[in-house]
């Protein structure tokens, strides 16, 4: 990561210019070490599987309690600024704090009686209201027995989101796909029709 430091100065000097090359360049020579990049590799990919096994953080946030909410962004802040400061000895600390406190997460939130996502089943929010998505519509009622204790939630299946595009929608995503392989719609506005 290169730092990008921006004085301004009424009266530029050359000693401050210099100072300010010298701060530029120990920010770009500090890196980590291949054991902490090791370290930080490892935790990625627990994150990552915490992740794929309970939902993104979204999810882990609104079911943990306020204090242990509190306790994550609190550790998740120092993490951050270990990671700007490239200390390794700091950083490898700063990676086993994280690992417990995603640990805690995951303890609290089965205390809580909340259950992992099953393979079939996503937790998105969209617009500000959490929607569990299934696979297939016989899946629904299975997904609601799991997850209705986590409030004020809603549930549909990518069979039932796909019974509600437009027949020309759906052929025009197609021939776009075939023209342009790995392309996908990111928004569609709709223009009043006078």
């Amino acid at each position: 990561m290169v730092g990008r430091i921006v004085v301004r100065s009424t009266t530029p000097t050359t000693t401050r210019l210099s100072e300010v090359i010298t701060m530029v360049k120990k920010v770009e020579e500090k890196k980590f070490n291949a054991e902490t990049l090791k370290i930080l590799g490892k935790y990625r990919e627990f994150q990552i599987d915490t992740y794929r096994a309970w939902g993104d953080q979204e999810r882990l946030d609104r079911l943990i309690t306020d204090d242990l909410k509190n306790k994550f962004l609190k550790a998740n802040h120092l993490f951050s600024e270990a990671m700007l400061s490239r200390d390794d000895m700091q950083m490898r600390k700063m990676v086993e704090m994280m690992n417990r406190a995603y640990e805690a997460l995951i303890v609290d939130i089965q205390q809580q009686g909340y259950k992992p996502l099953e393979p079939h089943i996503r937790c998105f929010n969209w617009e500000g209201q959490i929607w569990y998505v299934t696979d297939m519509d016989f899946e629904i009622p299975r997904a609601m027995q799991l997850y209705k204790k986590e409030g004020d939630i809603k549930f549909i299946s990518v069979q039932e989101l796909l019974r509600t595009v437009p027949k020309e929608l759906m052929d025009i995503r197609l021939d776009i796909a075939m023209m342009f392989e790995g392309s996908k719609f990111v928004r569609i506005d709709r223009a009043d029709a006078k």
